[in-house]
């Protein structure tokens, strides 16, 4: 099989491991040549990448139910060797058709043979070729603290993919994995490297990134959702503990769409819980919440009607409506419709004077609309449409 056809196969095989945000202006990801598949890509530190995804092989000795790469499935088998792999993203780097890279893997003849394979495509990138590329690579479940090490010093980012939120989730997948020793205890070493100098390069853990610039080191995860049949409070109970305790940078989920094998019998997971995940994700990591304080509906799920954080607001109106000129930074950021770059502009705004209508929020382009019913404006409700001493009222 040649180079071409082997990576249009695990392209394809990739697109369900998700490792960013993969719309970036709207443009989605996208086939290049032989549906290889690359993804206009927002990495860590804000710069849009065209990220090569692709898995190393796609035969998997593992047979999770939902996955369908699961052993035993049939469906086009392909590996790329570590030159393969190494070779060809060094010459798509050299084109400027992709910066960054995202390697992962189904478990071809064992975890370990699987992720020395994965390391010494790393060490081809970094030596051989000598490319700065931003690099996520995916730690499989049960590798050892010996090639994890190995990869951690090669890779920008690295991510275990949990899946479930704990260990009575995974027996209901089928997964022949120990979730505490082959998944957390993983996720805790890798979080015990990052803060190792001796493994991220220098204190700051820092890995060079595109055109020389320092990235960061980071850890991320990925939960399947609704495979399992667990709640939305298992999920977010987990999340807080790996953001709070572990210090993962981010947290990825991907909504169950599709069977791994023809007697799984869960239903495919809305897309809209998916997208209401990410929200409350954001509430944990941006906003100040809890996990316990966004509301859940019956059986521990998150509205799919209203967002969580406009479904918080509703069930506590003792906080509203809000004074804009004094509420604190961490109040503001709990009014529906407004965001951390939106409170900046309000709070540098009331440096120079009071915020005295709606139009002065669209003067400093935030959209009142959503923010209007939990707000006051020196004292009143949100009414007028003058501006009352000129631009902004001040």
């Amino acid at each position: 099989m040649d180079l071409d056809e082997k990576l249009k196969i695990l392209g394809r095989s990739a697109r369900f491991d998700l490792c960013g945000d993969c719309d970036v202006k709207g443009t989605g990801r996208r086939r290049s040549e032989g549906e290889r598949w690359e993804y206009p890509e927002l990495v860590p530190d804000g710069q849009r990448s065209i990220m090569l995804r692709a898995l190393m092989s796609n035969r998997c000795e593992n047979n999770c139910f939902y996955c369908e790469n699961a052993a035993g499935r049939d469906f086009p088998e392909a590996s790329l060797s570590p030159d393969e792999l190494a070779g060809h993203f060094a010459n798509l780097f050299r084109k400027g058709k992709a910066w960054s890279l995202f390697v992962s893997s189904a478990v071809h003849v064992s975890t370990e043979h699987t992720m020395t394979r994965m390391a010494e495509a790393l060490e081809l990138i970094r030596f051989r070729y000598k490319l700065p590329a931003y690099i996520h690579a995916k730690i499989l479940p049960g590798a050892s603290d010996d090639v994890i090490r190995r990869v951690v010093r090669l890779a920008t980012r690295v991510s275990v993919n949990l899946e479930v939120p704990n260990k009575g989730c995974m027996k209901k997948i089928g997964a022949p994995k120990n979730f505490d020793d082959d998944l957390y205890g993983r996720v805790r070493f890798i979080s015990s490297l990052l803060d190792d100098p001796d493994v991220t390069g220098r204190a700051t853990g820092r890995a060079a990134g595109r055109r020389g610039r320092s990235r960061k080191k980071s850890q991320t995860t990925q939960f399947v959702v609704g495979a399992a049949g667990e709640s939305d409070a298992e999920i977010l109970s987990t999340s807080s503990h790996l953001y709070n305790d572990l210090s993962l940078s981010r947290i990825y989920f991907s909504a169950f769409q599709q069977p791994g094998r023809v007697d799984f019998g869960a239903p495919r997971a809305p897309l809209v819980r998916e997208h209401r995940l990410y929200q409350a994700d954001f509430l944990l990591r941006k906003y100040g919440f809890r996990a316990e304080e966004i509301p859940l509906e019956k059986e521990g799920l998150l509205s799919l009607a209203h967002d969580p954080k406009t479904a918080w607001a509703r069930s506590h109106p003792e906080y509203f409506p809000m004074e804009i000129n004094t509420a604190p930074r961490s109040a503001l950021l709990r009014v529906p419709g407004l965001g951390p770059v939106s409170v900046k502009r309000i709070l540098d705004a009331r440096r120079q004077g009071k915020i005295l209508s709606r139009l002065h929020l669209k003067e400093l382009s935030i959209r009142p609309k959503p923010a209007l019913d939990y707000l006051l404006f020196d004292g009143a409700r949100a009414n007028s449409q003058t501006v009352v001493q000129g631009r902004l009222g001040f």
